[in-house]
């Protein structure tokens, strides 16, 4: 029997989207992030906003807890409403 080769691909199963809820926006060193519903969002996953990437690492009801300027993004202020997205991907073994 001959031995099989897997290839690893990661899949985006979709993307999440929220929006900042804080009427002052947040500054570049807030690790606070309200958001208008975190019902998608759990912790160890990252988000964006603008171009910049946040890993959560704690949510209670709509506010989120996370360390900023991950994946060599930079902390940058965000106004109230800014768009908050998430993506979710799977890993895919292919024979």
């Amino acid at each position: 029997m001959s031995a099989r080769t897997f290839s690893e691909v990661q899949y985006l199963l979709s993307t999440n989207m929220t929006a900042l809820n804080d009427g002052d926006g947040i500054n570049t060193t807030d690790t606070s992030v309200v958001v208008d519903s975190a019902s998608d969002l759990q912790v160890g996953q990252v988000i964006t906003m603008g171009t910049e990437d946040m890993l959560i690492t704690a949510i209670s009801s709509n506010t989120l807890t996370v360390t900023r300027a991950q994946n060599g993004t930079t902390a940058t202020s965000h106004s109230d409403d800014a768009v908050v997205s998430s993506k979710i991907w799977t890993n895919v073994y292919i024979a």
